[in-house]
């Protein structure tokens, strides 16, 4: 005779069976939202991280501010046509795309509208020694000192930026050290002579000389840039970028020295934004702020001595209806270079 399970060990076996599940369930059911909260935190985590590149990119940018600031507000660059040696200008138009960007202590610009929020910041950095034109067309350095290789060089046709008629350029230079007891690249000496040639931009094999009133010659500091892919000439623009509808920031660094093969580079920085706030603090009875954007040529610049940068950052996700957000600000300040 077959016997079978009596009505009570079913019951017992079903209850196991319930049990079961509902442990593997529980244990699933943890494990799906132990994961959930770690995505979102390595995401909110990273988040946080970019948004602290940004404010660090933005504070190792403005230590410069102010740095060359004369040499960049009435700015000028040759033109050219590649290839047709008479066709270069040494003196040609006005580098538009610095000097409409510096505002503030010449280094500092801020535009706003509709669609997008633009931050500027550039500046030159050159060697502590120049050089001022000799009776005879040569050269010779103002102090004695380190000085290093010259290759692009800032050109001024006065030695004070409020002189009448003042204006600097931009070229690049075949520098030649023909007399005196220093050493080139090395410690230089006032008495040292050099021969400066302009390289012709649009025909690289052939050079100009210097003009008359090319007086005073600021050779531009170069630095090491291995890996980078980033010219090693110390001018430099970056600007930061907040597209609003997107809620997208990126940095566009652009280098104005036309003999590289690129001299514009765009990196992505952060998504989904909310906001970018950019204000000015200032002394007027007291330390005071206000948005950059408000900032126009009435206003006192000399008296802005930090900016104050507020981000806010919305996570593009929902945790059991609970939005995410992330607001942060760093003040950075600009006497250094003022």
């Amino acid at each position: 005779m077959k016997k079978g399970f009596t009505f009570s060990e079913l019951l017992v076996s079903m209850l196991i069976i319930a049990i079961t599940f509902q442990i593997v369930y529980y244990i699933v059911d943890n494990s799906v939202e132990s994961y959930k909260n770690s995505r979102i935190n390595l995401q909110n985590l990273y988040a946080e991280s970019s948004i602290s590149l940004l404010f660090d990119i933005l504070e190792n940018e403005l230590k410069y501010a102010g740095s060359g600031g004369e040499l960049l507000k009435e700015l000028y660059k040759p033109v050219f046509v590649p290839g047709d040696q008479g066709s270069y200008e040494q003196k040609g138009e006005v580098y538009s795309q610095v000097t409409d960007h510096c505002k503030i202590a010449n280094s500092i610009d801020y535009y706003e509208d509709s669609q997008k929020k633009e931050f500027y910041i550039t500046y030159v950095v050159t060697y502590k020694n120049f050089f001022v034109r000799n009776g005879d067309g040569t050269y010779s350095p103002l102090y004695g000192g380190d000085l290093g290789k010259i290759n692009w060089v800032i050109i001024k046709n006065k030695l004070s930026s409020s002189a009448d008629g003042y204006y600097t350029r931009i070229a690049k230079l075949d520098a030649n050290k023909i007399s005196g007891p220093g050493n080139y690249p090395g410690e230089v000496t006032t008495s040292d002579i050099f021969e400066f040639k302009e390289i012709n931009l649009a025909k690289t094999n052939k050079t100009l000389s210097l003009r008359d009133e090319d007086k005073y010659v600021y050779p531009l500091y170069e630095k090491s840039v291995a890996f980078t892919g980033y010219p090693s000439v110390m001018i430099k623009q970056t600007k930061i970028v907040f597209e609003k509808e997107s809620g997208k920031i990126y940095m566009e660094r652009y280098f104005p020295t036309s003999d590289s093969t690129s001299n514009i580079y765009i990196s992505n920085i952060l998504e989904n934004v909310e906001d970018f706030d950019i204000n000015a603090m200032y002394y007027s009875n007291g330390i005071k702020e206000k948005p950059l954007s408000e900032v126009d040529s009435s206003f006192d610049l000399s008296s802005i001595f930090a900016l104050k940068f507020v981000l806010t950052w919305n996570a593009p996700w929902k945790y059991k209806s609970k939005e995410f957000k992330i607001i942060k600000e760093r003040v950075i300040v600009l006497i250094p270079n003022l």
